[in-house]
């Protein structure tokens, strides 16, 4: 079982910085959320998903979310 996320600290924790979202959007656009969800893992939990079931679901769908035209927008 995965670690779980609460809805407080997803805008809070799991939120990219412009920073992170100039990062992101200068990889592939197939491997930006993976990307951009390691980012916000390893700064969360200090290491890095071996497994996708690592991964709080939550956090995922938090970061997919994010409204884009082929980017990640602020």
């Amino acid at each position: 079982m995965g670690l779980r996320v609460s809805p407080e600290s997803l805008a809070r924790e799991w939120s990219l910085s412009f920073a992170d979202i100039d990062f992101v959007n200068a990889k592939p656009a197939g491997s930006r959320l993976g990307l951009a969800v390691q980012l916000k893992f390893f700064a969360a939990f200090g290491y890095f998903a071996t497994t996708a079931d690592e991964v709080p679901g939550e956090s995922v769908s938090y970061l997919g979310s994010v409204p884009a035209e082929g980017e990640m927008t602020p």
